[in-house]
């Protein structure tokens, strides 16, 4: 029987650190994905290291590291969590992506209280 292990990987899109199984990950050509339960995921099923089920969803993932127990990878996954967030920066690609949000603005269409509701969007970002 193979000797589980855990990696500690970045989910780029969302910017998540996860311990993941290293039965979980597949590489196809140059791009390294993460099989993903459709489910709420428990520590559990990453402790056992689950076998992943056909209708997971492969989600592309950054492998930081590799450890050999759950434990070791779970204590660096909190630490390169801790770090990310005093840092303040994006780790991976160096740069941050803004994400555009919106402010929604009600109006009436007639100006009372009482009529159709519009909304007017204004952008603004956050970085």
């Amino acid at each position: 029987m193979a000797e589980k292990q855990w990696v500690v990987g970045l989910f780029e899109e969302e910017n998540k650190f996860s311990v993941i199984p290293s039965n979980w990950i597949v590489q196809l050509g140059n791009t390294t994905f993460c099989q993903w339960p459709k489910k709420r995921i428990t520590d559990t099923m990453i402790i056992n290291s689950e076998n992943p089920a056909k209708d997971w969803q492969p989600f592309p993932v950054k492998i930081i590291e590799q450890y050999s127990t759950y434990e070791q990878a779970s204590k660096r996954e909190k630490e390169i969590f801790l770090q990310a967030s005093e840092s303040d920066q994006s780790v991976g690609r160096g740069k941050r992506k803004r994400k555009m949000k919106f402010k929604k603005n009600y109006t009436h269409s007639d100006g009372s209280d009482t009529g159709n509701l519009y909304f007017n969007f204004t952008k603004y970002y956050y970085g």
